[in-house]
């Protein structure tokens, strides 16, 4: 494994010839709330992983190989937005983003103080968490315990960097928007690959500015085989609409047979690993609660239709704060003394979600006792 620099030397990015104070990190701070302190944390986390699984990135600076995305809104509408690492073995692959895209953590929508007063966020989305974006084990390693260890490592890296660990469970080889991705990625590759092993000038540039040539090598065969199995199991007319329309009146997801049935076994095997259901859920069901009342929505209908699970694993000193809230209660929509604590919660969400009982949300409200 050659060397890795977390940060670029004297913390000028090679991309704008200036401090990153000064250049990507004021989009980060604006975008993820990613602050220099949460950054450095964030680079160390990943590097110590790196080093213990034995893993390639994609640049020998760690800066450089940060994935990107185009801002969609805001002030900087348009500019690109450093987020995430991706690490790859001969085993497969892993991407972690700084920041969860929905917030994992309770609310005020779901939760009081014992005593039913208001309270700020313990938990913060920002700074306290880390996403594992996607998780890929090749097919020849399948089986072989190699998952469990990667999940274990990054609990241990976690704990000691102090961040809870927040991911989307499902399907990645029968994933429509998935196997897009991996096909322009695989295409991307395929030219670096070629690159390096046609034209040995380009190889060598490539290497001077930091370039690791394993790394593209590994995710090229990966994209590849996800590309594969995508194309070899999935047709268009597998695919079913989301059973609830958008605010909009549209159907704007859809799903298929086989992507449900392995989401529904990835999902398993994270909650035998410790991993918790989401409170984005609570704070969602919150959301919906309060348009009712408001007299926003006339209705709402909650469903689980293409095996994604949200999921989080908590930090064992976030948990000490957690247990001090009390939580909703699902059925009635209330807040205060008469709710739930932490852990029969997590349990009746958990409930919910593994037998897709969203009916249960609110059963005890104005708009079930009313019909």
């Amino acid at each position: 494994m050659r060397r890795i620099k977390k940060l670029p030397r004297y913390n000028i990015c090679p991309d704008h010839n200036t401090n990153i104070k000064n250049c990507c990190l004021p989009v980060m701070e604006s975008v993820q709330k990613v602050s220099f302190k949460k950054l450095t944390r964030y680079m160390n986390c990943v590097n110590e992983i790196s080093k213990e699984l034995k893993m390639n990135h994609a640049y020998t600076d760690m800066w450089r190989g940060l994935r990107y995305q185009v801002i969609k809104e805001g002030r900087y509408k348009g500019q690109l937005e450093r987020n995430g690492t991706c690490l790859s073995s001969d085993w497969g692959y892993i991407s972690i983003h700084m920041s969860p895209q929905v917030d994992p953590t309770p609310t005020d929508y779901g939760y009081n103080m014992f005593d039913g007063t208001n309270q700020p966020k313990i938990v913060d989305m920002d700074n306290d968490f880390i996403d594992l974006k996607q998780i890929y084990i090749s097919k020849k390693y399948q089986g072989t315990g190699i998952g469990t260890k990667v999940i274990e490592v990054m609990k241990k890296k976690c704990i000691k960097y102090d961040f809870s660990l927040s991911l989307v469970s499902g399907s990645v080889r029968f994933n429509k928007k998935i196997y897009k991705s991996s096909l322009h990625d695989c295409n991307q590759g395929t030219f670096y690959v070629n690159q390096f092993k046609k034209n040995n000038k380009f190889r060598k540039i490539g290497i001077v500015a930091g370039m690791n040539p394993r790394h593209w090598e590994q995710m090229t065969e990966f994209e590849s085989e996800i590309v594969q199995d995508y194309e070899e199991h999935i047709t268009e007319d597998m695919f079913k609409e989301t059973p609830y329309k958008s605010l909009k009146g549209s159907y704007s997801f859809t799903w298929n047979k086989p992507q449900v049935e392995e989401g529904n076994r990835i999902r398993d095997w994270y909650l035998k690993r410790g991993f918790n259901i989401s409170f984005s859920y609570l704070n969602d069901w919150a959301v919906l609660r309060d348009n009712y009342k408001g007299g926003k929505i006339k209705d709402w209908t909650t469903y689980m239709y293409n095996g994604d699970t949200h999921f989080t694993w908590w930090n064992p000193n976030h948990i000490k704060e957690l247990v001090k809230l009390h939580y909703m209660d699902i059925d009635t929509y209330q807040n205060g003394t008469t709710g739930y604590d932490l852990f029969s919660t997590m349990e009746y969400m958990k409930h919910i979600i593994l037998n897709n009982r969203t009916d249960l949300v609110g059963r005890k409200t104005d708009r079930y006792l009313t019909r």
